[in-house]
């Protein structure tokens, strides 16, 4: 089951770095937890993954401090926590996660709850996995869980203005005196992603194809949010390999649809996206999943690259 997590809403900051909340955080602990942030200290944030790390530095600036737990270039459903950065998180002041991105993360919030959490999933409208999306190998399960629902939520576009509030409230709840400086970076920040969701409106509002073919089926909130189909090869579980009638049946559907490219997520082993271009004469490309950015890359600029890669896959004018 999905872990319960002490979480920010965009609706209601909870605070959480009083004795009240801490305890309700800490599991009955109250020594243990975040690091408890004065009026006019930094903020300490420890963000999963690259796109809550600029969000973060984007709307605190100066006033946080932001540690990655994700090594850049990492796969995002398998990297490990050193002991040194399970530390770092439970003295954190914010986390800001998606529950059940990485299992690692989930366990040390469990272990040593940071201060406050905002959980990405219970800000966003979630979308569950498709049919086609969920892994063979898989054992059935007993509900939506969070082997089901898609965790890439960074690609939720449209939503992303939610996440910048929820984000801003956060830090303001924390540190008081940056209240002003938080609302008003994060109003800029949702600013840009707004026009950010309009542009991939726009540019994939008339295209020759709708529907494009990757091996690891993480793009399903942009397809979700702008009328397009991917055909996934593997499952959600990027560890899983796809069976030989998998790999047959999306096959047909490539050449069904008169695909002409096959994607694959920068951080993915490109070995089936090679195979399947070697089989239909496809050409292979990748989708970035603005996870494995280096420290400072514009993460606009990189949903603006994959813009123009689909736009330029599906035939779009």
């Amino acid at each position: 089951m999905r872990s319960t997590l002490c979480r920010f809403t965009p609706v209601a900051v909870l605070a959480l770095l009083g004795t009240a909340g801490l305890a309700a955080c800490s599991s009955g602990d109250s020594a243990a937890g975040g690091g408890g942030g004065d009026a006019g200290d930094t903020v300490s944030v420890s963000t999963e993954v690259y796109p809550f790390t600029w969000l973060v530095t984007e709307i605190g600036g100066d006033r946080v401090e932001a540690n990655q737990l994700m090594p850049a270039n990492a796969e995002v459903h398998s990297f490990e926590l050193s002991p040194r950065q399970v530390e770092q998180l439970g003295q954190a002041d914010l986390a800001v996660v998606t529950a059940a991105v990485s299992p690692a993360v989930d366990a040390a919030i469990e272990q040593s709850p940071p201060g406050a959490v905002v959980d990405v999933a219970d800000i966003i409208s979630l979308r569950y996995a498709d049919a086609h999306e969920h892994d063979e190998e898989a054992e059935e399960d007993d509900g939506h869980d969070h082997e089901e629902f898609d965790t890439h939520t960074w690609l939720a576009l449209p939503e992303l203005p939610k996440v910048a509030t929820a984000i801003g409230e956060a830090l303001a709840e924390i540190n008081p005196d940056g209240a002003d400086t938080y609302q008003a970076n994060a109003a800029a920040v949702s600013e840009r992603l707004t026009e950010l969701d309009t542009a991939y409106r726009d540019g994939l509002a008339t295209c020759d194809s709708r529907v494009f073919l990757i091996t690891h089926p993480s793009f399903g909130y942009v397809a979700d949010a702008y009328d397009l189909e991917q055909i996934g090869v593997t499952g959600l579980n990027e560890d899983t390999e796809p069976s030989p009638a998998r790999v047959a049946e999306v096959s047909k559907l490539a050449e069904a649809e008169g695909a002409s490219v096959v994607f694959f997520p920068a951080t993915s082993n490109p070995k089936i996206a090679d195979v399947l271009a070697a089989e239909l004469g496809l050409e292979v490309n990748h989708l970035d999943e603005l996870t494995a950015a280096e420290p400072g890359t514009d993460l606009i600029a990189l949903a603006e690259e994959n813009l123009t890669t689909l736009r330029g896959a599906l035939g779009c004018s």
